[in-house]
């Protein structure tokens, strides 16, 4: 595909932010089938790259663009998250730790930090796992509750939670 004056790579760009702003998309493999349906092939290395350049976000609900708000409150946001991506529920010293699908901790992570809960000092986020870390001792029951509310989870159910 080549429009006058516009190298593939600024087609490519402009196209997924059309795509982005049509309709969510869920994964990166969305997306690129999105872009190989109008004729676009383009590996996922690339389409990483182009999708860091254009400084795109990815979020539990899917891929959105720089600025872009999500449409629901941050506890709707957390929920959401936390019921389609983690897996399981622990505690440890002061902090809970929680499982996630691989690859979703961080935009867990970030939903969970816009939360500004003043019991909770910060996340830290690897590729499946989030650190919560709670303020005090005295934060760690209530925060894990919360949680485990958050996941669609009993707060005394075992069923994929450690106690």
């Amino acid at each position: 595909m080549y429009i006058s004056g516009m190298t593939t790579k600024a087609i490519r760009h402009r196209r997924i932010l059309e795509l982005l702003e049509d309709a969510p998309v869920e994964s990166q493999a969305e997306l690129r089938d999105r872009l190989a349906s109008e004729g676009l092939d383009v590996t996922q290395a690339t389409l990483s790259r182009d999708l860091a350049d254009l400084g795109v976000l990815k979020g539990s609900d899917g891929y959105r663009l720089p600025g872009e708000r999500p449409a629901a409150p941050a506890e709707s946001r957390v929920a959401e998250a936390m019921r389609r991506q983690v897996t399981d529920l622990d505690v440890a010293e002061a902090m809970v730790v929680l499982r996630t699908r691989p690859g979703y901790a961080h935009a867990v992570a970030v939903e969970l930090d816009a939360l500004r809960d003043p019991s909770v000092v910060g996340t830290i986020a690897g590729d499946d796992t989030i650190a919560v870390l709670v303020r005090t001792r005295d934060d760690l029951a209530p925060t894990r509750a919360r949680l485990a509310a958050f996941a669609g989870w009993d707060a005394h159910e075992t069923n994929g939670i450690n106690a």
